[in-house]
């Protein structure tokens, strides 16, 4: 997939919106990486290389030092209410905040730039990798209509050291226009974007993810083992947080979107999360030291009525202790127009497993250049880094 090659820079945009708007930009395109800072000051870091001046290891600074931080992770199902999401966000105050779904110039969520708005409003420093081109047509509901970009987010107190994005090998849906969607038309691909962030506690890596959905349990495990594979090169405590799409049970399984191989009826009389456990989290050899703080039976997102639940919603640990998971937002059915999302957003509390504070070097490895996009710095007409913000 190509990379970037244009600046993301639209200081004299128009205050148009939508499909109209996206025209007289550059748009990030699908396996894209963009960053922006958007903090008035760095949080409080480890002395750790070149931020040694951001941390300065004085008495009173080190009196105000975490012994945790708090992860979030949301799929916040395109960003419609954009300020509740806000406020929801702002309310549970996260450290470190994986976002999926979230709409870049779209007309269904009135053209706002999604992340870098709710970046610039609470202040933190972001990543935004672009997924999918969301295709302006005839064909889509007002509610659905795209014009430009969608993708997922990681935003942090903290400096990053390392921005990338896992472009996923196992592709099992050819995103190629129209897409499998009729009237979703949309061109794009999977990704994983993945920061090493530099907190107090000392490096820690993130990866957002949000695996195929069209698809069976054999492909999003296989996307997912990527993830294991190259989170398996660092020596440092790991956070993988994100959307999982694991509902390839129940109802879904009378559809071919949901259960499109033999799991469908290899899985009978269980669910996908249940076979994730038979075939990886259960295998020590394959689950990389990962665990789940979360209860197994949780329910994070919901379809038909109801009648289809699942826990799609998940965050993966290692290296890390952990305290506090809850699970908070209206749970709104996957066929209402919902206020904030279709999905339930989980938090946690986490601190390094072994001496509270210390530093866990970086591994230097060169194996994942293959996999490597890297971020550039962007701005948005939806925001005003100069001065005050516009929400």
């Amino acid at each position: 997939m190509a990379e970037a090659e244009e600046e993301y820079a639209v200081e004299n945009a128009p205050e148009d919106t939508g499909a109209e708007a996206a025209a007289t930009f550059t748009l990030p395109k699908p396996g894209d990486v963009l960053a922006c800072d958007f903090r008035s000051e760095p949080a409080l870091s480890e002395d750790h290389g070149d931020i040694a001046e951001a941390a300065p290891s004085t008495p009173a600074a080190l009196a105000k030092k975490p012994t945790h931080i708090k992860i979030m992770s949301w799929n916040i199902h395109r960003g419609y209410d954009l300020k509740a999401i806000e406020r929801e966000i702002g309310r549970v105050n996260p450290d470190v905040l994986f976002l999926q779904e979230v709409d870049m110039r779209c007309d269904r969520t009135n053209g706002a730039d999604v992340g870098a708005e709710l970046a610039q409003a609470l202040g933190y420093n972001l990543v935004f990798a672009c997924a999918f081109e969301e295709i302006y047509s005839p064909l889509r509901k007002p509610e659905d209509q795209g014009g430009g970009v969608s993708g997922s987010c990681i935003l942090s107190r903290y400096d990053f050291e390392v921005v990338r994005a896992i472009v996923h090998k196992e592709q099992p849906v050819d995103w190629e226009f129209p897409g499998p969607i009729p009237n979703e038309p949309r061109r794009g691909l999977r990704l994983t974007p993945m920061v090493v962030a530099k907190t107090p506690l000392g490096p820690l890596a993130c990866y957002c993810i949000h695996l195929e959905e069209y698809c069976g349990i054999e492909a999003r495990l296989t996307q997912f083992m990527e993830v294991l594979e190259d989170a398996g090169r660092l020596k440092m405590p790991v956070v993988v947080g994100g959307d999982f799409n694991t509902k390839a049970h129940g109802l879904a399984r009378l559809s071919p979107w949901y259960c499109g191989d033999w799991l469908r009826v290899g899985s009978l009389g269980s669910t996908e999360n249940e076979m994730w456990d038979e075939m990886l989290w259960g295998d020590e050899e394959l689950n990389g030291g990962f665990f789940d703080p979360f209860e197994d039976d949780i329910v994070t997102f919901s379809g038909s009525g109801g009648w289809f639940q699942a826990k799609t919603d998940q965050i993966h640990l290692r290296g890390l202790n952990f305290a506090e998971p809850a699970l908070g937002g209206k749970l709104a059915d996957l066929n209402e127009t919902p206020a904030l999302s279709t999905h339930r957003w989980l938090s946690v509390m986490v601190a390094p497993a072994g001496a509270a504070g210390a530093a866990i070097p970086v591994e230097e490895s060169t194996d994942t250049a293959a996999l490597l996009n890297p971020a550039k710095e962007w701005e948005s007409e939806a925001v005003d880094q100069e001065g005050e913000g516009s929400l």
